[in-house]
C-alpha cells in the first residue's frame, strides 16, 4: 500500500517511450494518414459513419489510404502504388456485402496475392486479410 512503489524518480518510462517511438514512427504516421486520407475521400471519420460508406466510395477511401500509407511506410512511388492497388482491391471487396466465410476467404485471397506482389509470402498475407475481414464485423456492418 505504498504509493511510491510506483514511481519512476529515474525518468526511465521516458527513455522506453522515447525508444518506442522512434522504432515505429513510420508505421504510427502511415496509419494516421491512410485514417486522414479515407476520411477526407469519404467524409467518413467514426466507425459509425464507416460502416454507411457506400461501395463506391470505399473503393476511392481504400485507394487514397493505401496510397498514403504505401508512401509513408516505403518513402517511394512503388510503395504507394502498390498501396493504392491493394487497398482498391480490399474497397471492392469491402463493399461487395460478402459476409462470412466468404469475406474471409475473398479478403484472404486478395491479401495473399498483394503479398506475393509486394515480394512476401502468399500464407502470410491470407492469413493477415482473412483474419482483418473475420474481426472487421465487430465494430458494425458495411462496406468497411
Amino acid at each position: 500500500n505504498n504509493p511510491l512503489s510506483y514511481t519512476d524518480p529515474s525518468g526511465y518510462i521516458f527513455k522506453k517511450i522515447g525508444k518506442f517511438l522512434k522504432k515505429n514512427f513510420k508505421s504510427i504516421m502511415a496509419i494516421a494518414g491512410a485514417y486522414v486520407a479515407f476520411g477526407l475521400v469519404t467524409k467518413a471519420w467514426t466507425f459509425g459513419a464507416m460502416a454507411k460508406v457506400a461501395a463506391s466510395k470505399a473503393v476511392l477511401g481504400g485507394m487514397a489510404a493505401g496510397a498514403v500509407s504505401g508512401a509513408i511506410s516505403t518513402g517511394s512511388l512503388e510503395g504507394a502504388l502498390t498501396g493504392a492497388v491493394s487497398g482498391a482491391i480490399l474497397g471492392m471487396v469491402g463493399g461487395a456485402g460478402l459476409s462470412g466465410i466468404e469475406a474471409v476467404a475473398a479478403s484472404g485471397l486478395v491479401g495473399g496475392a498483394m503479398s506475393v506482389m509486394q515480394g512476401g509470402k502468399f500464407g502470410h498475407g491470407f492469413v493477415s486479410a482473412g483474419v482483418g475481414s473475420a474481426t472487421g464485423g465487430m465494430f458494425g456492418k458495411g462496406p468497411v
